[in-house]
């Protein structure tokens, strides 16, 4: 009948550290003015790094001049537990 075979299977996750990690978020923020990325992440921080807010920005880095008006992503939240948890 069709050819597809479907396995649904319910999984309890009883491991803490994984329980503990906090999922991020992707906010959109529309610049009121022209500037920089490393200047964007002064005024609404991040939490990767600058390198990894530049790819999903498509920008070529910190120093990137990002006009009035465009929409930037930020990441907010996605903290791993910590080690030894």
């Amino acid at each position: 009948a069709g050819g597809y075979w479907y396995y649904n299977r319910s999984i309890e996750l009883k491991d803490q550290a994984a329980l503990s990690v906090k999922a991020a978020k992707v906010e959109l923020v529309k610049l009121p003015k022209e500037m920089t990325l490393a200047q964007f992440n002064t005024q609404w921080p991040s939490t990767i790094p600058i390198e990894q807010l530049a790819i999903i920005n498509e920008v070529d880095g910190a120093e990137s001049v990002i006009p009035v008006g465009r929409t930037v992503k930020r990441v907010t939240g996605g903290q791993m537990p910590a080690a030894g948890r």
